[in-house]
């Protein structure tokens, strides 16, 4: 027994060291945090994220278009799938280029998971993935992020100079 201001407690060990304690917070956080997780998951499925706000020049690709489309001409394909930050930031500047391109070249955009066997075929390490198709060849593949002016870039590079529109500098 210990003698505390004249009172008398008994000193028993806790069964609840600091240790037991740390690990008992660092399990709860993790599962809020999972939590949260799943449950910013479920509300974007219920709520996507528009790809479209009105009508786009971009062609849409799956696995039943996807080589007739890309056989003949210049045609720049992003390898896309939901919820990608850096997809949804590329969005405006592949519909403006496409708009721009038309009649000289296609931009043209397939969802890689819903597409598997074709996304397989192009890209090993992620999304998003610009490749660039003339006459049904690879000429060139981007990877990530890219900015309006390494698009046309791109697309000068395959179609040539006298593109209108094709100019323009990285992180137009």
């Amino acid at each position: 027994m210990i003698r505390f201001e004249e009172e008398i407690i008994d000193a028993q060990p806790n069964p609840f060291g600091y240790k037991a304690v740390l690990a008992a917070v660092a399990g709860l956080v993790l599962l809020l945090a999972a939590f949260f997780a799943v449950h910013a998951l479920m509300v974007r499925e219920r709520n996507p994220v528009p790809r479209e706000t009105g009508p786009s020049e971009i062609v849409r690709l799956d696995e039943t278009n996807f080589e007739e489309v890309t056989r003949e001409g210049v045609v720049l394909v992003e390898f896309w799938m939901h919820n990608c930050p850096p997809c949804i930031e590329m969005e405006p500047s592949l519909e403006k280029i496409a708009r721009e391109m038309k009649g000289k070249a296609i931009v043209a955009k397939i969802n890689g998971p819903e597409n598997m066997s074709v996304a397989r075929r192009y890209i090993d390490q992620g999304f998003p993935t610009l490749v660039l198709f003339k006459n049904g060849k690879v000429i060139d593949v981007a990877i990530g992020l890219q900015y309006e002016g390494q698009i046309r870039s791109m697309l000068k590079a395959a179609i040539g100079n006298d593109a209108p529109g094709v100019q323009g500098n990285a992180r137009d």
